[in-house]
Protein backbone atom coordinates (compact mmCIF):
# COMPACT_ATOMS: atom_id res chain seq x y z
CA UNK A 1 0.00 0.00 0.00
CA UNK A 2 1.09 3.67 -1.03
CA UNK A 3 0.32 6.72 0.21
CA UNK A 4 0.14 9.93 -1.92
CA UNK A 5 2.49 13.34 -1.14
CA UNK A 6 0.28 16.69 -0.55
CA UNK A 7 1.25 19.58 -1.98
CA UNK A 8 2.46 22.16 0.39
CA UNK A 9 1.75 25.86 0.03
CA UNK A 10 5.07 28.33 0.62
CA UNK A 11 4.81 30.81 3.17
CA UNK A 12 4.25 34.52 2.54
CA UNK A 13 7.73 35.89 2.36
CA UNK A 14 6.51 39.16 4.22
CA UNK A 15 6.10 37.11 7.18
CA UNK A 16 8.79 34.45 6.99
CA UNK A 17 12.51 35.07 7.92
CA UNK A 18 15.32 32.58 6.38
CA UNK A 19 17.35 31.35 9.19
CA UNK A 20 20.67 28.85 9.15
CA UNK A 21 20.23 26.00 11.57
CA UNK A 22 22.29 22.57 12.35
CA UNK A 23 19.43 20.05 12.08
CA UNK A 24 20.44 17.73 15.28
CA UNK A 25 17.33 15.37 15.70
CA UNK A 26 14.05 14.04 13.66
CA UNK A 27 10.98 12.28 15.36
CA UNK A 28 9.53 9.35 13.96
CA UNK A 29 6.94 10.50 11.91
CA UNK A 30 2.90 10.62 12.83
CA UNK A 31 -0.34 9.95 10.90
CA UNK A 32 -1.61 13.54 10.35
CA UNK A 33 -5.19 14.21 9.87
CA UNK A 34 -4.15 17.83 7.56
CA UNK A 35 -0.95 16.09 6.12
CA UNK A 36 -1.12 12.30 5.90
CA UNK A 37 1.87 11.73 8.18
CA UNK A 38 4.25 14.58 9.57
CA UNK A 39 7.80 14.98 10.38
CA UNK A 40 8.98 17.06 13.76
CA UNK A 41 12.47 18.75 13.48
CA UNK A 42 14.51 20.25 16.22
CA UNK A 43 17.92 22.11 15.68
CA UNK A 44 19.67 25.10 16.70
CA UNK A 45 20.00 28.29 14.85
CA UNK A 46 23.44 29.63 13.79
CA UNK A 47 22.73 31.90 16.55
CA UNK A 48 22.57 29.42 18.55
CA UNK A 49 19.14 28.92 19.55
CA UNK A 50 16.91 25.88 20.11
CA UNK A 51 14.08 25.86 17.07
CA UNK A 52 11.70 23.09 16.39
CA UNK A 53 10.37 22.80 12.82
CA UNK A 54 6.90 21.44 11.96
CA UNK A 55 4.93 19.99 10.25
CA UNK A 56 7.66 18.34 7.68
CA UNK A 57 6.87 15.86 5.29
CA UNK A 58 10.18 14.48 5.29
CA UNK A 59 9.30 11.61 3.02
CA UNK A 60 7.20 13.60 0.47
CA UNK A 61 10.29 16.15 0.41
CA UNK A 62 12.38 16.37 -2.84
CA UNK A 63 15.41 13.57 -2.91
CA UNK A 64 17.87 16.76 -2.71
CA UNK A 65 16.02 18.91 0.20
CA UNK A 66 15.93 15.46 2.42
CA UNK A 67 18.72 16.63 5.08
CA UNK A 68 20.41 13.92 7.71
CA UNK A 69 20.96 14.60 11.07
CA UNK A 70 23.65 17.21 11.84
CA UNK A 71 23.41 18.75 8.26
CA UNK A 72 23.32 22.94 7.95
CA UNK A 73 20.09 23.21 6.61
CA UNK A 74 18.91 26.87 5.17
CA UNK A 75 15.13 27.61 5.25
CA UNK A 76 12.24 30.55 5.17
CA UNK A 77 10.56 30.06 8.87
CA UNK A 78 8.03 31.79 10.82
CA UNK A 79 6.27 31.25 14.35
CA UNK A 80 4.06 28.82 14.00
CA UNK A 81 0.59 28.99 16.53
CA UNK A 82 2.13 26.32 18.56
CA UNK A 83 2.34 27.98 22.21
CA UNK A 84 6.16 27.02 22.32
CA UNK A 85 8.67 29.75 21.82
CA UNK A 86 11.04 27.58 19.48
CA UNK A 87 7.80 25.90 17.48
CA UNK A 88 8.09 27.49 13.79
CA UNK A 89 6.34 26.81 10.18
CA UNK A 90 9.33 26.49 7.71
CA UNK A 91 8.48 27.12 3.91
CA UNK A 92 9.25 23.55 2.35
CA UNK A 93 10.10 24.50 -0.90
CA UNK A 94 13.01 26.97 0.58
CA UNK A 95 14.74 24.16 2.48
CA UNK A 96 18.27 23.86 1.16
CA UNK A 97 20.96 21.47 2.64
CA UNK A 98 23.73 23.07 2.86
CA UNK A 99 27.07 20.99 4.49
CA UNK A 100 27.41 17.99 7.33
CA UNK A 101 29.36 18.26 10.28
CA UNK A 102 30.61 14.43 10.17
CA UNK A 103 31.62 12.26 12.82
CA UNK A 104 35.29 12.24 12.83
CA UNK A 105 36.30 15.77 13.48
CA UNK A 106 32.80 16.56 13.10
CA UNK A 107 32.21 15.42 16.93
CA UNK A 108 34.30 18.32 17.91
CA UNK A 109 32.32 21.18 16.10
CA UNK A 110 29.40 19.71 17.41
CA UNK A 111 30.26 19.58 20.58
CA UNK A 112 31.37 23.12 20.65
CA UNK A 113 27.94 23.90 19.23
CA UNK A 114 25.82 21.61 22.19
CA UNK A 115 27.88 22.38 24.92
CA UNK A 116 26.53 26.02 25.45
CA UNK A 117 22.87 25.01 25.31
CA UNK A 118 23.72 21.77 27.53
CA UNK A 119 20.97 22.09 30.98
CA UNK A 120 22.15 20.69 33.91
CA UNK A 121 18.88 18.70 34.14
CA UNK A 122 15.25 17.82 33.33
CA UNK A 123 14.17 19.29 36.66
CA UNK A 124 16.19 22.91 35.46
CA UNK A 125 14.67 22.59 32.57
CA UNK A 126 10.78 22.38 33.88
CA UNK A 127 11.37 25.40 36.14
CA UNK A 128 12.89 27.36 32.81
CA UNK A 129 9.32 25.95 31.03
CA UNK A 130 7.37 27.66 33.57
CA UNK A 131 9.56 31.02 33.73
CA UNK A 132 9.53 31.28 30.01
CA UNK A 133 7.80 27.91 28.37
CA UNK A 134 11.37 26.08 27.25
CA UNK A 135 10.09 23.24 25.63
CA UNK A 136 13.35 22.06 23.97
CA UNK A 137 16.69 21.02 25.67
CA UNK A 138 19.80 18.91 25.69
CA UNK A 139 21.00 16.80 29.19
CA UNK A 140 23.35 14.54 30.33
CA UNK A 141 22.20 12.22 32.61
CA UNK A 142 23.43 11.07 35.84
CA UNK A 143 22.60 7.51 35.69
CA UNK A 144 20.89 5.29 33.19
CA UNK A 145 19.33 2.61 34.96
CA UNK A 146 17.45 0.53 32.27
CA UNK A 147 16.52 0.95 28.84
CA UNK A 148 12.58 -0.88 28.81
CA UNK A 149 10.71 -2.11 25.97
CA UNK A 150 7.24 -2.20 25.73
CA UNK A 151 5.12 -3.93 23.35
CA UNK A 152 2.25 -1.67 21.52
CA UNK A 153 -0.54 -2.99 19.14
CA UNK A 154 1.64 -3.67 16.08
CA UNK A 155 -1.17 -2.17 13.62
CA UNK A 156 -2.74 1.46 13.49
CA UNK A 157 -6.21 2.34 14.83
CA UNK A 158 -8.85 2.90 12.28
CA UNK A 159 -8.34 6.68 12.58
CA UNK A 160 -4.60 6.74 11.98
CA UNK A 161 -5.25 4.35 9.12
CA UNK A 162 -7.58 6.53 7.63
CA UNK A 163 -4.86 9.44 7.75
CA UNK A 164 -1.90 7.47 6.36
CA UNK A 165 -4.61 6.57 3.18
CA UNK A 166 -6.31 9.65 2.47
CA UNK A 167 -5.39 11.61 -0.92
CA UNK A 168 -5.08 15.48 0.16
CA UNK A 169 -7.35 17.80 -1.64
CA UNK A 170 -4.13 19.86 -1.92
CA UNK A 171 -2.09 17.12 -3.57
CA UNK A 172 -0.09 18.42 -6.83
CA UNK A 173 0.28 16.02 -10.22
CA UNK A 174 3.98 16.32 -11.49
CA UNK A 175 4.68 16.85 -15.08
CA UNK A 176 4.17 13.20 -16.72
CA UNK A 177 0.74 13.24 -15.03
CA UNK A 178 1.82 10.65 -12.13
CA UNK A 179 1.56 11.53 -8.41
CA UNK A 180 4.69 11.14 -5.73
CA UNK A 181 3.85 8.44 -3.68
CA UNK A 182 5.79 7.28 -0.61
CA UNK A 183 5.23 3.58 1.19
CA UNK A 184 2.87 3.57 3.68
CA UNK A 185 4.48 4.79 7.17
CA UNK A 186 4.96 1.45 9.31
CA UNK A 187 3.80 1.24 13.00
CA UNK A 188 6.48 0.56 15.64
CA UNK A 189 4.99 -2.53 18.07
CA UNK A 190 7.36 -0.80 20.57
CA UNK A 191 8.01 1.99 23.13
CA UNK A 192 11.30 2.31 24.12
CA UNK A 193 11.94 3.64 27.75
CA UNK A 194 14.98 5.18 29.13
CA UNK A 195 14.95 5.05 32.71
CA UNK A 196 16.89 7.58 34.18
CA UNK A 197 18.39 9.80 36.97
CA UNK A 198 19.54 13.57 35.96
CA UNK A 199 22.38 15.37 38.13
CA UNK A 200 19.64 16.87 40.48
CA UNK A 201 19.38 17.20 44.13
CA UNK A 202 15.67 17.54 43.51
CA UNK A 203 15.69 14.65 40.83
CA UNK A 204 13.85 11.21 41.79
CA UNK A 205 14.12 9.58 38.52
CA UNK A 206 12.65 9.74 34.78
CA UNK A 207 11.04 7.44 32.69
CA UNK A 208 10.79 9.05 29.26
CA UNK A 209 9.78 7.28 25.77
CA UNK A 210 12.48 7.84 22.82
CA UNK A 211 10.51 8.71 19.47
CA UNK A 212 13.59 9.35 17.64
CA UNK A 213 13.09 8.16 14.04
CA UNK A 214 16.86 7.12 14.43
CA UNK A 215 16.38 4.87 16.97
CA UNK A 216 13.08 3.61 16.00
CA UNK A 217 14.48 3.00 12.11
CA UNK A 218 17.47 0.90 13.94
CA UNK A 219 14.47 -1.25 15.30
CA UNK A 220 12.97 -1.69 11.31
CA UNK A 221 16.54 -2.48 10.08
CA UNK A 222 17.65 -4.81 12.29
CA UNK A 223 14.10 -6.59 12.62
CA UNK A 224 14.47 -7.11 8.75
CA UNK A 225 17.95 -8.16 8.64
CA UNK A 226 18.14 -10.41 12.05
CA UNK A 227 14.59 -11.49 12.62
CA UNK A 228 11.93 -11.39 15.30
CA UNK A 229 14.01 -13.24 17.64
CA UNK A 230 17.28 -11.71 16.81
CA UNK A 231 17.32 -8.01 16.75
CA UNK A 232 16.77 -6.99 20.35
CA UNK A 233 20.22 -8.38 21.15
CA UNK A 234 21.62 -5.87 18.41
CA UNK A 235 19.92 -3.45 19.28
CA UNK A 236 20.65 -3.87 23.63
CA UNK A 237 24.44 -3.80 22.10
CA UNK A 238 23.71 -0.26 20.70
CA UNK A 239 21.62 1.32 22.74
CA UNK A 240 22.78 0.05 25.98
CA UNK A 241 26.12 -1.76 25.99
CA UNK A 242 27.75 1.06 23.50
CA UNK A 243 25.78 4.25 24.30
CA UNK A 244 26.30 3.12 28.08
CA UNK A 245 29.91 1.78 27.73
CA UNK A 246 33.42 3.73 28.81
CA UNK A 247 33.44 4.76 25.10
CA UNK A 248 30.69 7.26 24.99
CA UNK A 249 29.15 10.68 26.60
CA UNK A 250 25.89 9.82 26.46
CA UNK A 251 23.81 12.79 26.42
CA UNK A 252 19.29 13.15 25.56
CA UNK A 253 17.57 15.69 23.83
CA UNK A 254 14.27 16.30 25.13
CA UNK A 255 10.98 18.08 24.06
CA UNK A 256 8.03 18.61 25.44
CA UNK A 257 4.50 17.54 24.20
CA UNK A 258 2.37 19.86 21.99
CA UNK A 259 -1.04 19.34 23.72
CA UNK A 260 0.87 18.11 27.31
CA UNK A 261 3.12 20.96 28.40
CA UNK A 262 4.31 19.31 31.48
CA UNK A 263 5.01 15.90 29.35
CA UNK A 264 8.94 15.80 28.54
CA UNK A 265 9.84 12.73 25.99
CA UNK A 266 13.58 11.64 25.24
CA UNK A 267 13.38 13.53 20.92
CA UNK A 268 16.79 12.16 19.94
CA UNK A 269 20.24 10.73 21.56
CA UNK A 270 23.77 12.93 21.60
CA UNK A 271 27.08 10.25 22.03
CA UNK A 272 30.02 11.86 21.20
CA UNK A 273 33.20 9.54 22.04
CA UNK A 274 33.96 10.25 25.52
CA UNK A 275 37.18 12.10 26.55
CA UNK A 276 39.65 11.11 29.78
CA UNK A 277 37.75 13.60 31.29
CA UNK A 278 34.46 12.63 31.36
CA UNK A 279 32.96 9.85 33.39
CA UNK A 280 30.27 7.76 32.07
CA UNK A 281 26.75 7.70 33.47
CA UNK A 282 26.16 4.06 34.99
CA UNK A 283 23.43 1.52 33.95
CA UNK A 284 23.48 0.58 37.71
Amino acid sequence: MTTTAPAWTALPASIARKEKILVTVKAYPNPSKKYIETVCVAGVTEGGQWIRLYPIPYRALEYDQRFPNYTWIEAAVRKSRDHRPESHYVDLETIRPLSKVGTERGWEVRRRILSPLTSSSIEYLMDQNRLNGTSLGLIRPKKVTRLLMKKQPPEWSTDELAKLRQRSLLEGMDMDGTYAVVQELEKIPFRFVYEFLCQDARCHGHKYEVISWEMLQSYRSWRDRYGQEGWETKFRQRYEDEFLGPACDLHFYVGTVSNHPGTWTIIGLFYPPAGPDVIQPSMF
